[in-house]
């Protein structure tokens, strides 16, 4: 079998170029690649490369990111409640000394000299809590709340003053999770008094511009806004989205407007009670209900159970907030605010200036008014929102609310000491002690007729409940009905300028009124009647009682100035009072310490798992994206080689003969 031929064709000059070119441009940027893996570190230079493996990267970068702010989070917080735990260590230090001054000084074995130079002591000490009240970590406050820029106690004219707040440092601590890392000054130091709570409800009136999200709706969980659907009887059907409202305004806006859309009659308007919506419509009834199976119409107060000729709204409770106008509360009487009411401090008194105030002020002025008056005060919208509360922030000071003249402080049921007041919480919670059985006190009049005061006599009606003398109103009628029982023209009340049991004498003969302690009974000191008296010849007299409703914040500080004030004074009993109080205080400041050493313990333990969570998210990524040098090194060497080969073909195959020109 033959073999034919084979024609070989020619190969042009152009075309070994171009494939000289081609592979030396491959293995050129076989071996830049490789350099630069090797330069970089990456085994992944750009996602085209491997997509997978960069979308892989990509998500363990964003997930490394957050673990990192994490991580940065619970460092930080960890610190500080280190911080808080070696602070919280030192003022347990202190008050052992103060409970061991107190121990020393109480039993009266120490004259006054050894006594004064323990007040030194305890000044000192007092001091000393100050700056630990003040100490800060990497420069934000520890024990100023959520105001962590200002010390949060000041010392000035020999007490302590709290302007801190009571709010959470909180700090992410996973992907959902926020955990509070702080102990508040008033937490660890109890800088702020029981508030003087507002017992009055000042009742807010429905307007226009009240907010939806302001008003507790008919059930009290609020407004929850859709759809309601509207029948006018002989008209028609139509439906109200109430979803984009703010106001209440809004809401009557929207049903008027679907209304007149719809030709219906149908009017909305705030109910003449001032707390509810009411639908009317020009004569047909109307029925109001739910679109679906929303609950909009119930908790606005207007669902009906069939057709009505008014849709008499029910009360759909605003809120207090800080807009409320005070014209716009119906359980307060603007002009009863004339006189202003008086703010006690100790021996410093701020009157509240409540007179200068209109309608047009909103519950935020009258705030900013008490706030800003210097008294040591601290006012604010109380848990329900139906008033305000007014907490005292100096420790040491017994902070008392009274009436300048007139009635403001009770209007705005912010009296401190007023006719409800129960008796257990007089004289800072001892309440007030009688003899049951016995009289505890005589009134005196100015023409020497008398009568006496039992407290605790439960059986002769004359205590508002037949149970027995619960609140100072109870003592109040006691005195005028015992009074009235043996025909003497003396009257209790309450003061009418500050605080106290007001007695009014109108015998109109010259002598003295006076109130004497009967049977060893304590019952006068508590009520505030001590050497109670007042002479004079005109038609009535009157002597007013001492506050004894006094609100002082019950921590450290204040605990500590009684001790300093009983031992300049040499007062024995108020030396083992004070020392009792810091006794207990030290429990609480040893429950504070354990409650931070939890605190710092569960944070170091998430602050070492998501250490541990890093790692692993690294050495994932760096799996994905790292090189491997000797697999790197060994690409690198074979693209060197190729390419040094590809240069000694090419200039093999570009040396020219004459084999090639006769071609």
């Amino acid at each position: 079998m033959s073999i034919p031929a084979v024609s070989l064709g020619r190969v042009s000059e152009n075309l070994k170029a171009y494939r000289l070119l081609e592979s030396l441009r491959q293995n050129t940027l076989k071996l830049f690649t490789e350099q630069n893996r090797l330069s970089t570190g990456r085994q992944l230079l750009t996602p085209s490369e491997n997509p997978g493996g960069a979308a892989t990267a990509m998500r363990m970068k964003q997930l490394l990111d957050q673990q990192d702010q994490i991580l940065a989070n619970l460092k930080a917080a960890d610190g500080f409640l280190s911080a808080t735990d070696q602070a919280v260590q030192d003022i347990s230090t202190l008050l052992i000394q103060a409970q061991e001054l107190a121990s020393e000084h109480a039993g009266g074995l120490t004259d006054q000299d050894q006594r004064d130079a323990a007040a030194i002591v305890v000044s000192s000490l007092i001091d000393q809590l100050v700056m630990i009240g003040n100490r800060t970590y990497q420069g934000r406050y520890l024990f100023g709340g959520r105001l962590t820029t200002a010390a949060p106690f000041v010392r000035e004219e020999g007490v302590v003053r709290y302007v801190g707040d009571v709010g959470d440092l909180r700090t992410l601590v996973d992907g959902t999770q926020e955990q509070a890392y702080n102990v508040d000054g008033n937490r660890l130091f109890g800088a702020l008094s029981t508030q003087v709570r507002g017992w009055k409800d000042w009742d807010v009136r429905l307007t226009a511009d009240t907010r939806v999200t302001d008003c507790r709706g008919t059930t009290g969980r609020g407004i929850a806004l859709g759809s309601v659907r509207i029948t006018e009887t002989g008209v028609g059907t139509f439906t109200v989205d109430l979803t984009q409202a703010d106001r209440v305004g809004d809401v009557l806006d929207l049903i008027n407007q679907a209304a007149a859309d719809a030709g219906s009659s149908v009017t909305a308007s705030i109910n003449p009670s001032g707390n509810g919506i009411q639908i009317t419509s020009g004569g047909a009834t109307i029925e109001v209900a739910e679109a679906g199976n929303g609950t909009t119409a119930r908790d606005l107060g207007i669902l009906t159970s069939g057709p009505v000729p008014v849709v008499l709204g029910s009360d759909i409770d605003p809120k207090l907030t800080e807009r409320t106008r005070l014209q716009d509360l119906g359980g307060v009487t603007l002009a009863n605010l004339a006189a202003g009411f008086i703010i006690c401090s100790g021996e410093h008194s701020v009157v509240i200036d409540t007179g200068s105030m209109v309608g047009t002020n909103t519950v935020q002025d009258l705030l900013n008014l008490i706030n800003r008056s210097g008294a040591g005060v601290r006012a604010g919208i109380n848990a329900t929102a139906t008033g305000i509360d007014v907490l005292n922030c100096v420790s040491g000071r017994a902070m008392r609310i009274g009436e300048n003249g007139g009635d403001a402080a009770a209007e705005l049921g912010l009296r401190s000491m007023y006719a409800g007041t129960p008796l257990a919480e007089l004289n800072g919670g001892k309440g007030v002690s009688g003899l049951p059985g016995q009289a505890d006190f005589r009134i005196v009049a100015r023409n020497g007729s008398y009568f006496d005061v039992d407290i605790n006599d439960a059986a002769g009606g004359l205590d508002h409940n037949g149970d027995g003398f619960e609140t100072l109103d109870d003592v109040i009628d006691a005195i005028n009905a015992a009074a009235a029982g043996a025909g003497v023209a003396v009257t209790a009340s309450l003061a009418t300028t500050g605080n106290g049991i007001r007695l009014v004498d109108t015998t109109g003969v010259d002598g003295t009124l006076r109130v004497e302690r009967l049977n060893l009974s304590y019952a006068v000191d508590d009520l505030g009647l001590t050497d109670l008296q007042a002479a004079g010849a005109g038609a009535s007299v009157e002597a007013v009682g001492q506050d004894v409703n006094g609100i002082v914040p019950p921590g450290v500080f204040t605990a500590l100035q009684r001790l300093y004030d009983a031992l300049i004074s040499g007062d024995t009993k108020g030396i083992t009072e004070a020392g009792n109080a810091v006794q207990r205080l030290l429990g609480e400041v040893n429950g504070v310490l354990g409650e931070v050493g939890a605190r710092a313990k569960a944070m170091s333990d998430r602050r070492a798992r998501t250490e541990e969570a890093v790692d692993a998210t690294r050495k994932v990524l760096s799996e994905v994206e790292d090189l491997d040098y000797t697999q790197a090194i060994t690409r690198f060497q074979q693209a060197q080689v190729a390419l040094q080969a590809n240069l000694m073909t090419g200039s093999l195959t570009l040396n020219l003969s004459l084999l090639d020109f006769l071609k």
